[in-house]
C-alpha cells in the first residue's frame, strides 16, 4: 500500500504509473513494449520435502542501463480451500496467495550495465514455513522491477509439483 501509494480502492497502476486508466488500449501498449529482459523461474524440493530451492536466470535481451533494479521473487500457495470460512466474510477458497518473498520483501539488487545475451542466475534455499497448508500447491512467481520508476520489466511464474508419497 505504501510503495504504490495506494489510498483508495480500487487503484490502478501500470508499471508503475498510479491511476492510469485500465482499458484495452492501455493493455495493449504495454503488450506491444518489449521487454529488455527474459526471465525464467524452476524449484525443487529437498529430500525431506521441508526446504525449497529455487532458481531464477535473468537474460538481457538488450543492452540496459539502469540503477536499482530489483528481482522480487515469491512463494505463492496455487489454491487453499477450507470447508468453513475462516474469516467473517465468507470466503472459503483462496487462489494464488503470496507466502513468503525471498530474501524479503526488499528483493534482490541486480546490476545495473546490461548487454544483450548478459545472463545473471540467482539461487535461494530455504526451509518451508510451517503455515503452507498443502506443499502440492506451491509454486513461484519472480518480477524485475525498478525501484526508481516502479515500472516492472519482465515477469514469469512457475507449476506447482507433483509430489509422490506425499
Amino acid at each position: 500500500r505504501s510503495y504504490y501509494g495506494v489510498d483508495a480502492v480500487p487503484t490502478t497502476v501500470i508499471n508503475g504509473v498510479k491511476g492510469k486508466v485500465l482499458n484495452q488500449a492501455n493493455i495493449n501498449e504495454q503488450y506491444e513494449t518489449p521487454s529488455p529482459f527474459n526471465l525464467d523461474i524452476e524449484h525443487e524440493f529437498n529430500a525431506d520435502i521441508d526446504s525449497v530451492f529455487v532458481r531464477c536466470i535473468v537474460t538481457a535481451a538488450k543492452d540496459l542501463e539502469e540503477e536499482n533494479l530489483l528481482l522480487h521473487v515469491a512463494m505463492l500457495e496455487k489454491e487453499i480451500h477450507f470447508s468453513a470460512a475462516p474469516g467473517a466474510n465468507g470466503e472459503k477458497s483462496f487462489y494464488h496467495v503470496m507466502r513468503k518473498m525471498y530474501p524479503d520483501a526488499n528483493g534482490t539488487l541486480l546490476k545495473g550495465s546490461w548487454k544483450k545475451g548478459d545472463s545473471d542466475t540467482i539461487y535461494f534455499s530455504e526451509g518451508i514455513p510451517e503455515y503452507i497448508y498443502n506443499l502440492t500447491q506451491i509454486h513461484f512467481i519472480a518480477f524485475i522491477q525498478s525501484k526508481t520508476s516502479k515500472a516492472v520489466h519482465q515477469a514469469a511464474k512457475n507449476n506447482t509439483m507433483q509430489l509422490q508419497d506425499y
